[in-house]
């Protein structure tokens, strides 16, 4: 488990507070969800019940007078700010944040939910003040002897696991520590703006060795060990 890091470091402000008079507003639409602020009010509406995702980011990510309703379909909490990932300059503190955000809700949903993601889509990924979370139910499955059934086609891409990557029908099964590599390699990105090519790829590089000499090496490199079983996430 990830020790606690130091919570000091810029607010990235995305939308103003009129102090007066205060709308609502969408300011985010997906096919999955809606993000409503009104204020310093934030309020995610998804299409669909979503109980596990819901509590997972209600119970690790410490947002302000936070709640659910609408039968696990809606969440509010207070905020300064929400901002999509993509949007932030990526130093190494914040990319220490995403690794110890993302691997909470991922304990979470793993020890309490019995679910994994088994890989992530970089646009459902928000920082709200100096928080992280992850927002969709996409490629979240439920984890039956560590292990994930995979159904639904999906797109491949770069950031991928090999085992994804290798997967050449559906159903298949794969561990659920799959998603360690993804979140290792989207890291990695984030904060050196690399992305595994498919050379890199098919030959398994080491695409980590841009950050050999710092401790965000090492944690990184034990999400990526090639025995799926064998992969941790473990800060020290």
């Amino acid at each position: 488990m990830i020790n606690e890091i130091d919570e000091t470091y810029e607010t990235y402000e995305t939308y103003e507070t009129n102090e007066t008079y205060n709308t609502k507003e969408k300011i985010y639409k997906t096919t999955e969800y809606e993000i409503e602020q009104e204020g310093n009010i934030f309020k995610i509406q998804l299409k669909r019940e979503s109980p596990s995702l819901l509590k997972s980011i209600l119970n690790t990510t410490g947002l302000l007078g936070a709640s659910i309703s609408d039968n696990y379909k809606t969440l509010s909490f207070n905020a300064h700010s929400i901002k999509p990932i993509q949007q932030v300059y990526i130093d190494y503190n914040i990319s220490l944040k995403i690794i110890y955000y993302l691997t909470k809700q991922l304990e979470f949903l793993i020890v309490t939910e019995r679910k994994s993601f088994y890989k992530y889509n970089l646009s459902n990924l928000f920082i709200i003040d100096s928080k992280i979370m992850y927002l969709s139910n996409e490629y979240l499955l439920d984890i039956k002897k560590e292990k994930i059934r995979i159904s639904i086609p999906f797109p491949k891409e770069q950031y991928d696991s090999p085992e994804l990557l290798e997967l050449n029908t559906i159903p298949a099964e794969i561990h659920y520590k799959t998603i360690y590599y993804t979140l290792a390699n989207i890291v990695t990105h984030l904060l050196t703006e690399h992305i595994p090519n498919k050379e890199e790829q098919e030959q398994k590089q080491d695409t980590l060795k841009i950050l050999e000499g710092t401790k965000l090496f090492g944690l990184l490199k034990r999400c990526k060990h090639s025995i799926p079983e064998k992969r941790s996430i473990i800060y020290v």
